[in-house]
This record gives C-alpha cells, sequence and structure tokens, in this order.
C-alpha cells in the first residue's frame, strides 16, 4: 500500500479531466489495486458485511480520487452515510486516511446545508471521543486543495478525524495497516451509535429490488400466508412501462455522444450494442428506477457478461422517473441519467438476495428421497 499511496500522490501532479495514460494508470490503482488491498484486510471484521472501492472520476477524471471502506447497507454510496476513506489533495503532494461521511440528505440528490454537516461531526466527535488516544498526529479538518470543487468541499466538510501522509514520507506498511484498523474501529463505533439510537439512514430500496426481494422469500418459503398476500410494488405493465422509458432515454444519450447503437435486449445478456466515438464496441447495460438509482437488480447472466466484457462496457441508470397510473396503462416519462463508461462491477457493492445450494453436493449428513424409501420398503 504504501508504493500505490506514493504513486498516486506522484500522478496527481500530472492530472488532467481526460483519459491520459497517468489517468487511465491512476485508475487502476484507485478502482482496482487499493480496494483489493482494503478487502484483503476485511476478512470477519466486525461481523459486517463490509465492503471497499475507488472513484476517479465519473467521465471526466477527477481531482480528488478516492477509495473507501464502507457497509454497503448502510453507505452504499459515497455520497451517503458514514465510511473510512484515503482522500487524496487534488495538487497532490498528501493523501488522508479519513473518517468521513456522505453530505447528501437521504434519498436525494440535494447536499445537507453546512450547518448540518457540522452538526453530524460533531456528534461523531461525541461519539468517539476515545480517538484522542491515538498516538499518532491526527486532524480535525483536511484540505484537499479543492479549489471551489463542490466535491472537493464536501469531503472537508464531512471530515471527523483524519490523519495526513506526506509525498515521500507515506510509512511503512505495518503503520498503514495499524491505522487503518484504528479508523474502521472508529467507523463501526459510528454505526453502532447510529444502531442503538435508531439513527441509521437506510437508503429506500427501489420498488424493483423490494419485489424481487418478495420474490425470493415466497420461494424459499420465509413469509406468512398474510405477507405472501400483500402484494408488489410494481405490476408487469409498470415495470414494462419503465423499461421503455428507460431505454428511450439511453438512445438520445447515445445519439448526443455520436455513439452507433443497436438495441439487443430480446436477444442478449445485454440491453445494447454500441459503437463509442472511437470505433470500439461497447455493451451497454440499462436500468431504469423510479427511485433515485441508489441500487439496481442485474442478473447472474448480466453480471457474468458485464465482468467478461469490461472496460468495453457501460452502465446508464435512469433513475427518477415518473410514472402516472391514472390512465388504462401506466405512463412513465422523465428521468435523471447514471452514466459508467466503462462500468466495473468490481467496484461496485454486490449483494446477493439468495443462493443456489446444489443438494447434490452437499458435503455433510444425508438428504433421503422419502417417496423412494416408501416405495422401496413397502
Amino acid at each position: 500500500m504504501r508504493a500505490l499511496l506514493e504513486e498516486v500522490l506522484l500522478l496527481q501532479r500530472e492530472w488532467s479531466s481526460k483519459s491520459t495514460p497517468a489517468m487511465e494508470r491512476r485508475g487502476k490503482l484507485v478502482r482496482q489495486a487499493a480496494p483489493a488491498w482494503l478487502r484483503s484486510r476485511l476478512v470477519g471484521r466486525f461481523g459486517r458485511a463490509l465492503a471497499a472501492n475507488g472513484s476517479d472520476g465519473s467521465g471526466s477524471k477527477s481531482a480528488v480520487p478516492w477509495f473507501r471502506v464502507f457497509d454497503p447497507a448502510l453507505a452504499p454510496r459515497a455520497t451517503k452515510g458514514w465510511y473510512v476513506v484515503y482522500l487524496f489533495a487534488a495538487g497532490g503532494g498528501r493523501v488522508f486516511l479519513s473518517l468521513n461521511q456522505g453530505t447528501r440528505l437521504p434519498g436525494a440528490l440535494n447536499p445537507r446545508p453546512d450547518e448540518e454537516i457540522k452538526e453530524r461531526v460533531a456528534w461523531a466527535h461525541r461519539t468517539i471521543g476515545h480517538a484522542t488516544t491515538i498516538d499518532r498526529p491526527f486532524t480535525w479538518h483536511i484540505n484537499l486543495d479543492s479549489r471551489g470543487r463542490d466535491l472537493g468541499r464536501s469531503y472537508e466538510l464531512g471530515n471527523v478525524l483524519a490523519v495526513e501522509y506526506s509525498q515521500g514520507a507515506v510509512p511503512d506498511e505495518p503503520i498503514l495497516a495499524r491505522d487503518l484498523d484504528i479508523f474502521l474501529n472508529l467507523l463501526n463505533t459510528l454505526y453502532e451509535a447510529e444502531d442503538h439510537q435508531g439513527a441509521v439512514e437506510r437508503i429506500e430500496d427501489p420498488p424493483e429490488l423490494l419485489d424481487a426481494a418478495h420474490a425470493v422469500a415466497i420461494g424459499t418459503g420465509s413469509l406468512t400466508q398474510q405477507q405472501r398476500g400483500q402484494g408488489f410494488h410494481q405490476s408487469a405493465a409498470d415495470r414494462r412501462a419503465i423499461e421503455m422509458r428507460a431505454m428511450a432515454v439511453a438512445e438520445e444519450l447515445f445519439r448526443s455522444r455520436g455513439w452507433q447503437y443497436h438495441d439487443v435486449h430480446s436477444t442478449e445478456s445485454c440491453d445494447f450494442i454500441c459503437i463509442d466515438e472511437g470505433g470500439k464496441e461497447i455493451s451497454v447495460e440499462v436500468k431504469g428506477t423510479t427511485s433515485h438509482g441508489e441500487a439496481i437488480l442485474i442478473t447472474r447472466a448480466e453480471l457474468e457478461l458485464h465482468q467478461r466484457m469490461h472496460p468495453d462496457n457501460a452502465l446508464v441508470v435512469v433513475h427518477s422517473i415518473e410514472l402516472d397510473r391514472t390512465g388504462n396503462q401506466p405512463v412513465a416519462t422523465g428521468g435523471r441519467v447514471r452514466f459508467a463508461h466503462p462500468w466495473s462491477i468490481i467496484d461496485s457493492a454486490v449483494v446477493p438476495l439468495a443462493y443456489k445450494v446444489d443438494l447434490i453436493q452437499t458435503s455433510e449428513g444425508m438428504l433421503l428421497d422419502l417417496d423412494a424409501f416408501r416405495h422401496t420398503h413397502e
């Protein structure tokens, strides 16, 4: 990790919003190598399913790249919940290990008021009061040279506690590992405090995800008869209207980027095959939702295809679609776009709704076919 941090700090000097060789290298370090190192240190921590990911910008390259550790249920995006994050100053020179937070309102795209962010930081300071026992220099404030950029400023406002590493003086692996352990313990303290106080900001899952979970629960027999009868959030007609709206918005996006596109959703495990402005073939997944697009549902076939096709793939999420059910058929309009190209599912938090258990491969005990048993012994 020491060598990785030092290399990213050097690459920060060559920052560009375009995909230059230096920025491509920085992206691989931030989105792949660093999260892999973090995941190696998360096994069995606190009984939580902690995850790790990183970002160097969606589309244009960010001046402040980061990678973080988080609970997918409590901080599914960097704009939501509490997490531990490595933040690189825009001008290079330093990186901060920070206990930080999302600064967007729950279920919305609007930023929290500054005073509310400060109140949350003060609550976190009270909750982790024992943080002052850390025997390394730490700071309550960070400076990311954000230069007026809203994203960098939000990280500065949201910081609870941080340790600064300077270029050329990043400590050795044991110290880096120890610092991370300290901050993960502090993060767990915040999670437990919110659990105890009932103040956890759980992001409302999109209707299609709730419906899928409901169907799985029916299939596994984990619902009562009354719960089964509570029904689904969306009808087949609703889902079809939302899907068609998302596909139409995606086509508008492709045309605006000068991409050629071909709709293959009825025959392939993706929705479009596109030719980008450079002549490269791209497999594109399109998802539509009436929610704010914090999570999407993908099939196993879609997962495997996009893992295989990366980086020649893309994701289009059309969220905040409005659904009008007043007529004979639902009508979907509006929608806002989130676009990732390429789309690395490795960098996303993939949470299975259910597992297939192959009974033939059961390693202990014996599965007895009662019908066959009775027939044999009668």
